[in-house]
């Protein structure tokens, strides 16, 4: 519905943007990229709504080319997001995170690489809270998996995680409990939060505190 409120103002051809036949979306890509390389202020203008329209394709399509094609294109457009450093704000992130997190929970393989690439215009505290956030949130086994995975990468990279510290705990708690319920159901997600628990520890503020008195003591 919103793609449909914005299509006849920003775009071309509405019958075309909401569509997800493969055709359909091979013509909106090469028109997004079109405008991207030619048009900056439009392409900036109408960044959310592209986003929108690539995470609303990645849940309607039903055949592979089509999703290959978005695949495609979310890594150009990422590429050309970080060649000009235009960082993405939270909520334009936040769009497609959840859908990226739940294909890379399906196949790091061929995910990892687009992750490292969202990421990498994305504020890492702002991501933070976001991730944190989904965790309270998402219900899909493979978007919780994978966002204790990528947690897991985040965590050494802010300044603090006590701020995080309760919500974290508190989510993957209740996390764990549900999966025990229905442990070979659920093994992959019962390991995960087993592991993620471990590697909170290891980040406890006071814990943190204490090592940086033995590092300054020793030096």
């Amino acid at each position: 519905e919103i793609l449909q409120k914005y299509d006849d103002k920003y775009f071309y051809d509405s019958e075309t943007i909401v569509s997800t036949e493969t055709d359909a979306i091979q013509e909106t890509c090469v028109n997004f990229i079109e405008i991207m390389n030619n048009e900056p202020e439009r392409f900036s203008l109408i960044l959310d709504i592209i986003l929108l329209w690539w995470a609303n394709q990645a849940l309607l399509i039903k055949v592979q080319e089509g999703f290959d094609e978005i695949i495609r294109f979310l890594e150009i457009l990422l590429s050309d997001l970080d060649r000009k450093q235009r960082m993405l704000s939270q909520f334009e992130f936040s769009i497609i995170l959840p859908t990226v997190l739940e294909c890379l929970g399906r196949d790091e393989s061929q995910w990892e690489s687009i992750r490292q690439a969202l990421f990498k215009i994305c504020d890492i505290n702002e991501l933070m809270a976001t991730l944190v956030h989904l965790l309270s949130i998402v219900s899909s086994v493979f978007t919780i998996v994978a966002t204790f995975r990528t947690l897991m990468i985040v965590i050494p990279e802010i300044d603090d995680v006590a701020p995080y510290e309760k919500d974290l705990r508190r989510h993957t708690k209740k996390i764990h409990s549900i999966v025990a319920s229905n442990i070979e159901g659920n093994q992959e997600l019962y390991d995960v939060t087993i592991l993620f628990q471990e590697f909170l520890d290891e980040f406890d503020p006071s814990n943190n505190h204490m090592q940086q008195q033995m590092d300054d003591n020793y030096q």
